[in-house]
Parts: C-alpha cells; structure tokens; sequence
C-alpha cells in the first residue's frame, strides 16, 4: 500500500479518507438532493443578470466618470459579489428572520447604489472640467 511507504502523514492521510467517505450519489441523485441550493443559485442569476443589463444600459452614455461614481460602481459591484451569499443561505438550510433580512437588504442596497449612480452619472455627462473628469474607457478596433 502506498500509504505504509509515505510514513505517518501517508497513512494518517489515508484513514482520514477511508472514514470520511460520504455515500456516493449519482449526478441526478445529487442535483435532486441539492435542488433547493440550485433553484436559488438560479433565482441569483436571473437576478444578477437583470441587475447587470440595468448597469450595462446606465454605463452606455456615460462619457466621464469621477471619484463619486467610481466608488459608487465599486459599491455597486460589492452587492452583486456578495448576493450568492443569502442565496446560499436560502437554499440550504431552513428560512430564518436574518435569511430574509440579508436576501432582501442586499438587493435593495444595490438598487438605491444604482439610483445614485444614475443620478451622478448625469453629471458626468456634462459637467466638469479636464483636470476633474476622466474619459471612460472606450475600445475601438485597430482599423478604426
């Protein structure tokens, strides 16, 4: 055995395994018996991505940025990292007060960031001098 040649860390390695084998599932086992995890991880989706084409459709017209923006997108972005957190939560263990409080703070967070960062970005558009506005970053193709 393999295990006996590598020492005391190799065979302390190898019991650890043997004990703590889970039962193996099959992928359809699994995916029914994480269904809850994975329908949630799914309602994220679908809600990151709407959030994202709102983001998407905000940044279009935006020609310079500023510090307020910059850190207000930073913030933005942070609700949308930290959104599979409570979605997780949801899915995998039975709903408390603090789950709800989480899922639904999170999403309403991004969403006031996000009206704020409407109401900055129209500043941007306009306002400003060279030393205070920075141009957003535009790629253009190399035959252009």
């Amino acid at each position: 055995m393999a295990a006996a040649k590598s020492g005391p860390a190799g065979k302390a390695i190898a019991c650890a395994l043997r004990e703590g084998e889970a039962p193996r599932l099959t992928t359809a086992g699994y995916l029914y018996e994480h269904q809850g995890q994975l329908l949630s991880f799914m309602l994220s989706f679908i809600i990151i991505a709407s959030f994202w084409a709102g983001h998407n459709r905000l940044y279009e017209s935006v020609e310079y940025y500023n510090g307020l923006l910059l850190w207000l997108n930073i913030a933005w972005m942070f609700t949308i990292v930290w959104l599979p957190v409570p979605t997780a939560l949801v899915g995998s263990m039975d709903t408390d007060a603090l789950q709800k409080v989480l899922y639904i703070d999170t999403m309403l967070i991004g969403s006031l960031v996000m009206t704020a960062t409407h109401s900055s970005s129209g500043e941007t558009r306009s306002c400003g001098t060279p030393t205070t506005r920075r141009p957003a970053v535009v790629l253009l193709p190399p035959w252009r």
